[in-house]
């Protein structure tokens, strides 16, 4: 371990300002309206049959619901982290926080592809803020963050995340709105002398924060913001699309001293399909799902990913096969010099073993292996240096390993060259440059969209997260060694008197109220809920004004009273803010002199660049990791580029929110590395072009092992929990399906023998014996049961034999199920699809929703009703009588059918006759003989019917339209394989006597012939396909049809067709391209498009 320099640098003690917030009274109401663009019945229960028990690390969902809190000093956990309680210089008007308790809803409607959100926002707040002899305005709405230009008012943002089903875009995003005008004065508050706040500057930890005001904002004589809706983008997590908005409640015009409350927001978004997955995907990873879940409003949106397709890394050091095929949840990075450790009291190898005790499956790999392998080179120099190669292998490994965790072990500075592992420097336009982990954890993008100099900036930054990482930034094995035997003891440690402990610190001029908000409270939390197994929080020093626990007063006192905290083993998680440079930590440079704990603790501090690794020497971070093998810090969380007194303490409270809230007794889960992304991932839904959320991200970093478990004290002898019950929701009758659980040991001894039952209807069905559970670790284990038609619950209970526990809360677990074809509006159950359309009790307007399975049925439908199937892949449909279509529409007025897997042998697959408004979607349609002359869709003296968003192959044709059938869209299909060729017969798409027909966006590939429109085909139009590779192209034999949008939209793609595009405009006469080929491309038969496409 190197020596610290002296360090004798100042820093100057910063006085700390914060933005509040407040509550109103409703006076008139006025509609308004924006545009947003986007940058049963039980029975007898059949057999089951065991299912092999297998190790798991996919850890559970929520173990227990949180017991509501009845302590009235508890925060709320949906308050904004920066509130600050009312002191001598503040006054609440109506103090009492106003429920809105009308519920907000999001609707999907696949079939129009629209998402419609109706949002009822919190009323808000109104507080009196003195600053600097000036009175003002604050508005408090909970959950909300500032929105707008330092110097302007501030104004809430609540972030609204919205998961899009998969493969979709936003087109166009509208708002309506219902907005009141809130008559302060009613209040005591006088909007004119007392105007609201203005956004403070944001301002380093090290400085003193200063005042600005936009003077020509506040003279304004109209609403500041003219909007409700701020639409941040698209970004995507572990594969999955999160549309980013921002909920603007309340807007201000400052001439007239008049806030208005948007009291209801409706928004609709329309979709697109772009049919592209996002190669991050790993839609069968349980973890990855439910992770979305928590970030998201609209988490039941994840069932539309579940069967996706998983993709896979073109090559690189990671096969899908490694490691008999599970892959390794953990990686260690670590350069060749420190890859064998020798004369240490530990190697890397005692770590991968204490991996795999606790579950997950671990190696490491050299750096220079990564950098060796020509499938992580780009040819782009910009993507080609050592942090993009490493980011490359990340990739690799997420992707065929399933990685989970990765420790980068290697310093970044250049004491010792051959152990350094470069990190990728971002800019920040507060902290310049800074060093990140998140460009290997972060997999989207390339974090350099404008291909410059400067990495991370606005238009390629990747919010959230796909794994969890951790740095140690060592130089030589004993580094590695001392840091070992710290985070071990950790680990190993069971005595509640070393966990129960808690340190908090808050500098001079900082006011505790920030660690109150971020940490203490959030302590106060768990301890309410959980008292047998709460924290010591009476540690609590600060250098400014004490009360509410707080000691100090003074800088030294404040140093001294933690110091001697420490020293006494009496803090072993400490949370702060304090002045903080590359050599200092909370107000203090001689950590290694003047601090000599015995028991390692977790320190965070969001102080500025304690966390720096590439300095000349080594600084505060190497004396908390490395200087000891007892002293000082196991972790740390520190900042690499400057913090920010406003905006760190949100991913701070995030960090323990994650752990005391939404992970609430799922200890297993309160991994330092996964609490540290969630944090991440939160704050990013914040991120706006007028605050600096993007630098508190990419400067936040764990020094520390990503998997080390946080424990609270008070760990049971025994404790044997049921975590969750994984299986189908919705299933069809006379199905053996799985029926998984996850058990998880808390409890500190291994146990032997432990039974488990499997319940339905509160009638055991079957059992199994688990032989071993070690502590603290899962296992997975499961059961088959045939279903039959109704609605069930499933419950599972475990227990150790003659061995008493400490609680038995969580032993039994229960879930509902429903098995049968379901009439959504009535709520009955059937066991054929057949049952359901035919039951009197099904009427016009009904929705039956179909599990996966086999059906083999020949369906008529006369009802004006929706089909539905869940999954279009596994919910499979046969004819009974191959002669007969597998599913029939006649004399219909208004049906649809979506989500299934549609086959036939001898007769059209779906058949639709005389009806009108009859809508086909998101089906796969086939015949199973190649050979067979059969439609895949025929429609016949039908007006009004859509084909949208379908796969269609081997069929003799694709979609079949006759007999005067008017009006029908065919559009984004996906039409291949259609072979059976005859001169005036069969393709992808065939018009006989069909008129008015809208035909786009569709591929037509590989096929005997792609749109022949027969004799009597008149007005139909055709644009925006793409004819790829087919035998042939395109016949029209009909009249006044148009095969193309005209100008400036387009006409087709045709691979046949090929020429310059060295012209534009409607003639395509003026110089200049605009991927229109020059040429028509002629259609046979006297017509052609006019304005063929140059590229699909």
């Amino acid at each position: 371990m190197k020596q610290n320099k002296t360090k004798n640098k100042k820093t100057t003690i910063i006085t700390l300002t914060i933005t509040l917030i407040l509550i109103t009274t409703t006076l008139t109401t006025t509609p308004t309206t924006t545009t947003a663009t986007p940058p049963t019945q039980t029975k007898k229960q059949k057999t089951t049959t065991t299912t092999q028990q297998t190790p798991d690390t996919t850890y559970p969902k929520k173990k227990l619901d949180p017991p509501k809190t009845t302590n009235t000093n508890t925060t709320n956990p949906t308050k904004t982290y920066l509130e600050k309680k009312p002191t001598q210089k503040e006054t609440t008007h109506n103090n009492t926080q106003q429920k809105n308790t009308t519920k907000n809803t999001i609707t999907y409607n696949p079939k129009t592809q629209q998402i419609q959100i109706t949002i009822h926002p919190p009323k808000p707040q109104l507080q009196e803020t003195k600053q600097k002899n000036k009175t003002y305005t604050t508005i408090k709405i909970p959950g909300s963050h500032p929105t707008g230009k330092p110097g302007t008012p501030n104004l809430p943002a609540i972030p609204y995340p919205i998961l899009l089903p998969p493969k979709t875009t936003t087109t166009k995003i509208t708002t309506k709105t219902q907005t009141i005008t809130i008559n302060t004065t009613q209040q005591g508050i006088n909007l004119k002398e007392k105007p609201i706040q203005p956004i403070p500057p944001p301002t380093p930890t090290n400085q003193t924060p200063t005042q600005t005001i936009n003077q020509q904002t506040y003279n304004l004589n109209k609403p500041i913001l003219n909007k409700t809706i701020e639409n941040q983008g698209i970004q995507y997590s572990h594969g999955y699309t999160i549309l980013l908005l921002h909920i603007l409640p309340i807007d201000y015009n400052p001439k007239k001293a008049q806030l208005l409350y948007h009291k209801k927001i409706q928004i609709n978004i329309q979709l697109q399909t772009t049919n592209k997955t996002n190669p991050y995907l790993r839609p069968n990873k349980t973890n990855d799902k439910k992770w979305v879940e928590t970030l998201v409003k609209n988490p039941e949106m994840t069932k539309y990913y579940q069967n996706q397709k998983k993709s896979t890394y073109p090559g690189g050091l990671c096969n899908p096969n490694d490691n008999n095929g599970k892959g390794y949840n953990y990686i260690i990075l670590v350069r060749e010099t420190l890859y064998n450790l020798t004369n240490t009291n530990h190697t890397w190898e005692d770590l991968i073993n204490k991996k795999e005790q606790q579950g997950l499956t671990a190696t490491k790999i050299k750096i220079e292996d990564i950098l060796a392998c020509p499938d992580y080179w780009n040819p782009d120099p910009l993507f080609n240096d050592t942090p993009a190669k490493i980011r490359e292998f990340c990739r690799d490994a997420y992707t065929d390993w399933e990685t989970e965790y990765i420790l980068i072990a290697g310093d970044n500075d250049d004491y010792n060259p051959e152990s350094k592992i470069e990190r990728r420097k971002m800019t920040s336009s507060f902290s310049g440059s800074l060093e990140t982990d998140i460009y290997w954890t972060h997999l989207d993008g390339t974090f350099n969209g404008d291909h410059d100099n400067e990495w991370g900036e606005d238009n390629d930054f990747d919010y959230f997260s796909e794994m969890y990482s951790g740095s140690i930034p060592c130089d030589e094995p004993a580094d590695i060694s001392n840091w070992l035997t710290k985070s071990f003891y950790y680990a190993d440690n069971t005595d509640s008197d070393y966990l129960e402990n808690t340190g908090f610190y808050a500098g001079q001029s900082l006011s505790h109220d920030i660690i109150d908000q971020c940490a203490v409270e959030k302590f106060e939390q768990w301890n309410n809920n959980h008292p047998e197994r709460a924290f010591n929080l009476s540690v609590k020093w600060t250098a400014g004004e004490t009360g509410d626990g707080w000691q100090g007063g003074t800088l030294n006192e404040a140093i001294t009273g933690l110091r001697n905290a420490i020293n006494s083993d009496n803090c072993t998680i400490i949370s702060g803010i304090a002045h903080a440079n590359p050599w200092k930590s909370l107000d203090v440079y001689d950590w290694e002199e003047n601090y000599h704990n015995t028991k390692p603790f977790l320190l965070l501090d969001m102080g500025c660049k304690c966390g720096d690794m590439d300095g000349a020497d080594d600084g505060v971070l190497h004396s908390m990791l490395f200087h000891s093998d007892t002293e000082l810090a196991f972790a740390c969380i520190y900042n690499t580029g400057l913090g920010n007194y406003i905006d760190d303490p949100i991913l701070q409270g995030y960090f323990w929110e994650y752990m005391f809230n939404v992970t609430s007794g799922r200890l297993p889960l309160w991994k330092l590395g996964m609490a540290q992304e969630w944090a991440r991932d939160k704050t990013a839904a914040l991120i706006s072009p007028y605050n600096h959320l993007m630098n508190t991200i990419e400067s936040s970093h764990l020094f520390g092992d990503p998997a080390q478990t946080l424990k609270p004290p008070g760990i049971p002898e025994h404790n044997i929990g049921i975590t969750e019950i994984q299986t189908l929701n919705h299933t069809k009758n006379n199905e053996t399906i799985n029926i998984t659980t996850i058990i998880i040991n808390d409890g500190l001894n291994d146990e032997t023998n432990i039974i488990i039952k499997l319940y339905i209807d509160d009638i055991e069905v079957n059992s199994t014996t688990i032989p071993l559970i070690k502590s603290y670790s899962t296992i997975k284990t499961g059961f088959l049961w045939t279903t039959e038609t109704g609605s069930h619950t499933i419950k599972i209970n475990a227990s150790i034999p003659n061995i008493a526990e400490q609680y038995y809360y969580d032993n039994e677990k229960n879930k509902s199920i429903i098995v049968g074809v379901l009439n959504n509006n009535t709520q009955q159950l059937f066991d054929t699809i057949t049952d359901a359309i035919e039951n009197p009790n099904t009427q016009d307007g009904h929705t039956l929703i179909t599990p996966p399975g086999l059906y083999q049925e020949n369906i008529v439908i006369r009802k004006n009703i929706s089909l539905l199937g869940i999954n279009k892949n596994t919910t499979i449909l046969k004819p009974t009588s191959p002669n007969s279509p597998t599913i029939y529409f006649h004399d219909v007025a208004s049906a649809n059918i979506s989500g299934f897997t549609i086959q036939n042998t001898n007769s059209a697959t779906t058949y639709v006759e005389n009806s009108s408004n009859v809508t086909i979607t998101d089906c796969i349609i086939s015949s199973v003989d190649s050979t067979a002359d059969i439609p895949g869709i025929h429609v016949a003296s039908s007006t009004n019917t859509s084909i949208i968003n379908n796969e269609i192959y081997n069929t003799s044709i694709g979609v079949f339209t006759t007999e005067g059938t008017h009006n029908t869209t065919i559009k984004n299909n996906l039409i291949h394989n259609i072979v059976a060729y005859q001169a005036e017969g069969n393709g992808a798409i065939v018009l006989d006597s069909t008129a008015y027909s809208h035909i786009s966006s569709n591929n037509l590939i590989n096929n005997c012939l792609g749109i022949l429109i027969r004799p009597q085909s008149i007005n139909n139009t055709i644009y925006h396909n793409n004819f790829i590779n087919n035998t042939i192209n395109a016949h029209d034999y009909g009249q006044d049809n148009q095969w193309d949008n005209g100008y400036p939209t387009g006409g087709n793609y045709w691979d046949d067709h090929t020429g310059p595009d060295n012209y534009h405009g409607p003639n395509q006469n003026i110089p200049g391209s605009d991927s229109i080929i020059d040429t028509p491309r002629n259609i046979p038969n006297n017509t052609q498009d006019n304005y063929p496409l140059l590229k699909p």
